[in-house]
């Protein structure tokens, strides 16, 4: 007796991590056959008043140097077909 008769077995995987690495990591899950359910968890952000939104923050410019660098972490996986 067939373990799972007349149906088909879909293997899923839910990566559960920063928003900044959830791109990556969902192509590489998808790029073996699993089906991908993206789960980042939020972050309660408290807005500045308009006129301090003029200036750059560390912060900012933080998060500007990480974006890069999962952007270079993309194309690195691309070229090595990993994705």
């Amino acid at each position: 007796m067939p373990l799972l008769p007349d149906k088909i077995l879909t293997l899923l995987a839910m990566p559960i991590g920063s928003a900044w690495h959830m791109p990556r990591a969902a192509a590489t899950f998808g790029r073996t056959g699993l089906h991908v359910i993206r789960a980042a968890p939020s972050r309660l952000i408290r807005p500045r008043p308009w006129i301090l939104q003029l200036l750059p923050t560390a912060h900012a410019l933080n998060n500007s140097t990480l974006a890069l660098r999962k952007y270079l972490g993309l194309v690195v996986y691309r070229v090595r077909g990993w994705m």
